[in-house]
């Protein structure tokens, strides 16, 4: 296991509006989706996440969240542990391909449980295989 430290920063809010069109799709591909927010915890790594589709444990898509007919979009997931305080929580790295974020390679986006961050702006991101993900 690999342990990335990264900071928790604050995005522009529209991930509560985008995973909850997408949550319906990303439930029926894996199930255990079900126990996460619909919105992402952004995260400034230390290291470069490499977001390749085939680096992950499994992709979604592509489909049209949007409604408007287009190809649609793919989304990348990982199984990782999300540490912030005293406790780490089963956790995916969400990697949409389609993103604007992805020209910034240490920026990460987590799907979790709701999680109180209590203000922590300190955080890990545990990887079981981090020599794909990250560099």
């Amino acid at each position: 296991m690999t342990v990335v430290p990264g900071t928790i920063i604050s995005g522009i809010g529209a991930a509560r509006y985008t995973v909850q069109l997408q949550m319906p799709r990303f439930v029926r591909a894996c199930p255990e989706f079900a126990k996460c927010y619909a919105g992402t915890i952004n995260v400034r790594l230390v290291r470069k996440l490499r977001a390749e589709p085939g680096l992950f444990d499994f992709l979604v898509g592509p489909f049209d969240w949007t409604g408007a007919g287009g190809v649609g979009e793919q989304f990348g997931f990982a199984r990782i542990g999300f540490e912030v305080g005293d406790s780490t929580v089963a956790a995916w790295l969400y990697v949409p391909f389609g993103s604007p974020h992805r020209a910034d390679p240490y920026y990460a986006e987590v799907l979790a449980p709701w999680i109180d961050l209590g203000g922590q702006s300190k955080c890990n991101l545990h990887f079981d295989s981090a020599e794909q993900l990250v560099v």
